[in-house]
């Protein structure tokens, strides 16, 4: 039996993930968690911390990765885009806390970008999930790209536990 490159991909960019937001701060302010088994579209948790103290806020991560190069979209090169499942667009949904997707390329692992699901899916878009439509494409603002820090992010999760 073989190895799909899909999972190979998949395992590569949670790593990337991982490696980035716990090396993120020097007092260690974010802690990323893996969830191991079956994944329904969330890989880990980022828990928050204050200068080292507990802050009782989290977030939920979905890591998508690629193989390729993620370039802006030709005709609105402001953005990238990312495919994910209608299921976990809506899991996103049902959580108090933020769903960050994380979108990696394995080619460029210091180049990530980030978005809030529930922030990224429009009313439109929401329409088609609840009318049976599968997937959906997020289009993530290019300006959301972490390549040094983890500092957006960190203020997502702090905003959005409120």
């Amino acid at each position: 039996m073989q190895r799909i490159s899909s999972h190979a991909v998949e395992t590569r960019s949670c790593d990337i993930i991982k490696s980035k937001v716990n090396a993120s701060f020097e007092n260690g302010d974010l802690l990323y968690r893996e969830i191991t088994g079956r994944d329904y579209g969330i890989d880990g948790i980022i828990e928050l911390f204050d200068d080292g103290n507990i802050t009782g806020k989290f977030a939920l991560a979905q890591v998508k990765g690629t193989s390729e190069k993620i370039v802006p979209l030709k005709k609105t090169p402001n953005y990238v885009s990312c495919n994910i499942s209608a299921s976990n667009a809506r899991y996103a949904f049902q959580n108090r806390m933020p769903v960050i997707l994380f979108y990696v390329s394995i080619k460029a692992p210091d180049c990530i970008y980030f978005m809030d699901i529930r922030q990224a899916i429009s009313d439109e878009q929401r329409e088609k999930i609840n009318n049976g439509q599968k997937n959906i494409t997020i289009r993530i603002p290019a300006e959301n790209v972490e390549i040094g820090t983890m500092n957006e992010v960190y203020e997502i999760i702090r905003n959005g536990n409120n």
